[in-house]
């Protein structure tokens, strides 16, 4: 599998309301693949970098996401199942470019967000997958 670091790509809107904007590791066998709406990461309001997701999906609705678990997202060619909402660490605190630590981050996602905020979601169909793929949020 390819792995990509990709900057933002436009949105479009499609069945879940867009297109991967964000590819970093496409999947590490044994490990949960960590994918976030930018409507999550517009409602928490930090860099997504403080979630270190795996891949963005742009063009969600607020808090959309939190709906997914149980369903299988495509992205692409790929087809992953969505398993949970992410529990967050101590490293959402910390600023990716200086590395000051802001402990009111993790506060507000346990109090705003009990505590999860992203997706921790299982590889399917594996496959590659690029930015500006369509993500469509399948029936079952």
């Amino acid at each position: 599998m390819k792995r990509d670091n990709i900057q933002p790509a436009s949105m479009h809107k499609r069945v879940v309301g867009g297109q991967v904007l964000y590819s970093h590791v496409v999947a590490v066998e044994g490990r949960p693949l960590s994918i976030v709406s930018d409507g999550a990461v517009r409602a928490l309001a930090v860099d997504r970098r403080r979630l270190r997701p795996n891949i963005v999906v742009g063009g969600v609705d607020g808090l959309a996401e939190r709906l997914w678990p149980g369903r299988r997202l495509r992205l692409g060619t790929i087809v992953v199942e969505v398993v949970k909402l992410r529990s967050r660490c101590v490293m959402t605190t910390y600023d990716p470019d200086t590395q000051a630590q802001d402990v009111s981050v993790l506060r507000r996602i346990v109090k705003e967000f009990d505590g999860r905020m992203a997706l921790d979601c299982a590889v399917i169909n594996p496959g590659r997958l690029v930015v500006g793929d369509p993500v469509s949020l399948l029936d079952s």
